[in-house]
């Protein structure tokens, strides 16, 4: 199935708030500065055609900090080359993935789909907690 960028985070929302209502977990509120520090970062993976969490030495909470100074605890996930249908439970298969996704000291979430030119998928996903 093809998803516009739009689309794409939509369903990855959903996908994550089910998994996450599934096991009677909290409800994530999708937070702005979250969005805007993974689409930043999104972007500046495919520019530099890596996957890591630490591009130019920056942590997911120093990009954040930028923004908003309140977030306290950061946990990110990032995947890329998957399906929007497909990364939810390929992230289920790590422990380290699996434990973001279903943390229980977190409130907030921000991603990001982006739609590469070689028409591949890369995810930013990031939960937080403010003060």
């Amino acid at each position: 199935m093809l998803l516009g960028a739009n689309e794409g985070l939509k369903f990855l929302y959903s996908s994550i708030h089910k998994l996450r209502a599934d096991l009677k977990l909290k409800k994530l509120e999708i937070d702005k500065t979250l969005e805007k520090v993974a689409k930043e970062y999104a972007i500046s993976l495919n520019a530099n055609k890596i996957l890591t969490h630490t591009l130019f030495g920056t942590t997911p909470m120093q990009r954040i900090k930028k923004y908003d100074q309140y977030f306290y605890k950061i946990r990110e996930i990032l995947a890329s080359g998957l399906d929007v249908e497909d990364v939810t439970n390929a992230w289920l298969k790590s422990p380290e993935h699996k434990r973001a996704l279903l943390n229980k000291d977190t409130s907030k979430i921000g991603g990001y789909v982006l739609k590469t030119q070689n028409n591949k998928n890369i995810f930013v996903v990031l939960f937080g907690e403010k003060l």
